[in-house]
């Protein structure tokens, strides 16, 4: 298996984000080297970090944007580093992109779920997937933070609308 997953390290690296976060920096920058020109990343790094095992650059899984995005901002807004927020920003921006123009079929600013390609369980789900949309949300909610605190108002702006658009669309779909 690879090392610092993207799913689990989401969930799993909050005390290694609290407690060692040079470490978590580090992994998140060697993620962002293996990050897919399209601005998809991958599920994990190979053991030696300097190499990427092409299997896990697939882009399949849906959960893995919003939380790379996640853990890239965690990482930089727990202790207002705005020197490595504006390291990590082009890379956070393609992926939530990357999300938006490739991975959303019915435009409601979701992730569109297509059979088995998340994290959560190995089972086929359609459509929005609570899981995965509210780790999305949560990521676009600090990129939301995340661009007030870099100044730039473009992106503020256009992922304040994701997150609006995006938080109404999940209750329709999970509520209703």
């Amino acid at each position: 298996a690879g090392l610092a997953t993207t799913d689990v390290a989401m969930y799993g690296g909050v005390a290694t984000a609290s407690l060692f976060p040079n470490l978590e920096k580090a992994v998140i920058r060697a993620h962002i080297r293996f990050q897919n020109p399209n601005g998809a990343v991958c599920h994990s790094l190979a053991q030696n970090f300097r190499e990427m095992d092409p299997r896990e650059a697939n882009a399949k899984r849906l959960d893995m944007p919003g939380q790379f995005a996640y853990m890239a901002l965690r990482a930089g807004l727990y202790d207002e580093d705005r020197v490595f927020l504006s390291e990590v920003w082009p890379a956070v921006k393609r992926a939530l992109d990357y999300v938006l123009r490739e991975r959303d079929r019915n435009g409601d600013l979701l992730p569109d779920m297509e059979g088995v390609m998340c994290s959560y369980d190995n089972f086929p789900m359609f459509g929005v997937a609570p899981y995965v949309a509210t780790q999305w949300l949560a990521a676009i909610s600090a990129a939301v933070l995340a661009a007030k605190l870099l100044g730039d108002a473009e992106a503020e702006t256009r992922y304040a609308g994701v997150l609006a658009r995006g938080s109404e669309a999940l209750e329709a779909a999970t509520w209703n």
